[in-house]
């Protein structure tokens, strides 16, 4: 950042302005008849030598903004860039401060300037870089000429700056409103903007940082003090102010959304593998009752020690709280974009990673992830982003972790960063691009970018090169809590009926029945009976000898079947009854069936799959289903991997293990495991495959 938003030597204490006959004047003009001969206006290509002449006077070298930034925000940002022009008729006034052809003829300099452009978080870096639907107004300068200080001139300027931009978001606020009840949506192909390069996206509150000196006089031009500023600008401390807007888009904006692949096979084609995941991005909690409210969520989280309080807990501290209507609104748009899963994201605050980089244990006890790959060149002081995130299947149930979810809203996040990253090729500083962190319902959670070509090497010395093939998609390493999985005990309503609804999904009877599917099958009915006779033993139907263990993995969330991979193969092609898999109660979400690779008990002619070439370095296979939460059969599950991954790892005595979920579209998912620490590393890719706006109202 070349320039602070706001130095004290640039400014002064005068007066607010009002409006007195169709043009701006003073409260203390007649004190001070410079103010008449003032009008404001927006900045053009000719004024930016004067302008950058105040600029260089006003602040010290380390602080002020070169002539080019003045040109970038001039032409990228234009309406954002006001100035106070002085005329030198003393008689003359304008009742249009607007307008620029009656200005022609007109003498006079430009004494002072506010200069500022949009971004959606307040760090050194994004304010380097115009967002055009950012949801944030960063002023950069409030710069009076040394001339002219101290008769009112900054208190005038933010008076019509404030005027200006509020009537422009009002107009914005109010054609989104227009939109909504007309029912139509933008929706833009991929990286696509549909607002360009004019935004049609309202601001929320306009930003900027002042030196303590100066907090009265911004206090008393309408702004509110929020904290000490974590940017790090000149040798001198900054606090960070704010003025929110009076009309505000939370209910009506449109909402940056996003369908993502995630854990996408790279060997695959694009949209032919992975579990596809909508992403909505918030700007605060959906449906606060008040503005105040969602300031409070929005400051809430500003170290480490309370990153402890933010979950649905009942414990005493912050919380993370969603009315009744904010999750209704979500219910209903995951329902609108009927995808498995869609998750909500919006920000928190930061944290300084140097607190917890060592997998630090909370007092709640959990214990902050930390993450294999990490980058050793970045700052022990910088920062990771953090968001709350909350998710909600195709049906509108709620659930409280999803992977693919996580790893879709985490490639939007991290990609989006990377990219301002790419675009100004800087070194990283204050907030590092490449990591993040989501407050879940239940868990705290961590992401990291990773670079395309890195690799990941077993216990046994395995790549996982199929992972890390190189491609234009997002390759993130997550952070998920360990989940362990119990045995499930014996008898008629272990065991034996676990058996039973294995069965009638599978083969359309109980297992103690004749064969009689019910449902239809690509397969013949003939086929589906000789794979139930090879699945169960005929003597006995309740003793599958293709069923390795049966267990149930932490809170009875999943059923988990572990078969013998001729097992898993003899279930492929059939079409499940799922209602059949409700029929028992001691699971609340899902059932994960699986199998380790290579340890089948004899080779299926023209059924096995486990050999080929792209699973060479698969270590188990998996299947997912979740009739309970609204999903048949997930494509890929990065949840359940939570169990997966150090299942087999156990069993296979490896740190990393890599499965492949064979769904009909089918991913890739490696595992690191951290048993210290109580996480599983999940590791996977995900691939955009469409971007746009959503309008649906709070």
């Amino acid at each position: 950042m070349h320039d602070p938003p706001a130095d004290g030597s640039a400014t002064d204490d005068g007066s607010i302005g009002r409006e007195v006959g169709g043009r701006r004047k003073a409260s203390n003009e007649e004190t001070c008849p410079l103010l008449s001969r003032l009008i404001f206006r927006t900045v053009q290509p000719t004024d930016i030598p004067r302008c950058h002449s105040i600029e260089s006077s006003s602040y010290p070298p380390d602080e002020a903004a070169s002539k080019s930034d003045f040109q970038y925000r001039q032409h990228h940002a234009a309406s954002y860039f006001r100035c106070a022009f002085l005329i030198d008729e003393p008689g003359a006034t304008f009742g249009d401060a607007g307008g620029y052809g009656h200005l022609l003829s007109v003498t006079g300099c430009i004494v002072g300037y506010i200069c500022s452009t949009r971004c959606n978080s307040f760090t050194a870096r994004s304010l380097k870089h115009h967002d055009p639907n950012g949801r944030y107004l960063a002023i950069h300068s409030v710069a009076v000429d040394e001339k002219y200080r101290n008769l009112g001139v900054g208190s005038a300027m933010l008076k019509d700056y404030w005027d200006a931009m509020e009537r422009w978001n009002q107009g914005v606020v109010e054609g989104l409103k227009n939109k909504n009840k007309s029912g139509s949506a933008a929706m833009v192909g991929r990286g696509g903007s549909a607002a360009g390069k004019k935004s049609a996206v309202p601001m929320e509150k306009i930003v900027l940082m002042a030196k303590k000196d100066l907090l009265a006089f911004y206090v008393r031009n309408g702004f509110a003090v929020t904290k000490v500023s974590e940017i790090v600008h000149g040798k001198d401390e900054w606090f960070e102010l704010e003025r929110r807007f009076s009309v505000q888009p939370l209910g009506n904006q449109s909402k940056a959304c996003y369908l993502i692949d995630a854990f996408v096979d790279p060997s695959e084609k694009e949209g032919r593998s992975g579990n596809p995941a909508g992403v909505v991005l918030l700007s605060g909690p959906p449906g606060a009752e008040d503005e105040e409210q969602k300031v409070k969520q929005l400051s809430a989280v500003s170290s480490v020690e309370s990153l402890e309080n933010i979950h649905d807990t009942n414990e005493q501290g912050t919380q993370i709280k969603i009315t009744a209507r904010g999750s209704e609104w979500m219910s209903s748009v995951a329902k609108e974009l009927n995808q498995s899963e869609t998750a909500f994201v919006w920000p928190l605050s930061t944290v300084v990673t140097q607190q917890h980089q060592h997998g630090q244990t909370l007092s709640n006890g959990n214990v902050f992830p930390r993450i294999h790959h990490k980058d050793e060149n970045a700052s022990p002081n910088s920062s990771s982003l953090i968001y709350a995130i909350r998710y909600y299947t195709r049906t509108g149930v709620e659930v409280d972790l999803c992977g693919h979810a996580t790893l879709a809203s985490a490639s939007v996040l991290l990609n989006y960063a990377q990219n301002i990253k790419d675009q100004e090729q800087q070194d990283q500083d204050e907030v590092n691009s490449n990591r993040i962190t989501f407050c879940a319902k239940n868990d705290v959670l961590y992401a990291e970018l990773l670079p395309t070509n890195s690799t990941s090497t077993s216990a046994a010395g395995t790549s996982a090169a199929n992972i890390s093939a190189q491609s234009a998609n997002t390759r993130i390493a997550m952070n998920f809590p360990w989940k362990n999985v119990s045995p499930v005990s014996p008898g008629k309503d272990g065991r034996d009926a676990i058996l039973d609804i294995l069965s009638r999904a599978f083969f359309g009877a109980g297992a103690a029945t004749a064969i009689n599917p019910v449902v239809a099958s690509e397969e013949s009915s003939s086929v589906i009976a000789a794979k139930f006779r090879q699945f169960f033993n005929p003597k006995d139907p309740h003793l599958a000898h293709h069923v390795l263990y049966i267990g149930i993995t932490d809170g009875k969330e999943d059923l988990f079947l572990e078969l013998t991979e001729e097992g898993f193969d003899l279930l492929r092609g059939i079409n499940v009854n799922h209602s059949a898999l409700c029929q028992w109660a001691g699971y609340s979400r899902g059932v994960i069936i699986c199998c380790c690779c290579g340890l089948s008990s004899s080779d299926i002619s023209g059924e096995k799959t486990s050999t080929t070439n792209e699973q060479t370095c698969v270590d188990f296979r998996s299947r997912f289903f979740g009739p309970k939460v609204g999903i048949d059969e997930d494509p890929v599950t990065g949840s359940a991997h939570c169990a997966l991954g150090p299942y087999f790892g156990s069993k296979l005595n490896k740190t990393v293990v890599v499965g492949k979920q064979e769904s009909e579209r089918g991913g890739l998912v490696e595992c690191t495991l951290q048993p210290e620490e109580g996480r599983v590393g999940i590791i996977g890719t995900a691939a955009m495959t469409m971007s746009g706006t959503l309008s649906v109202p709070l």
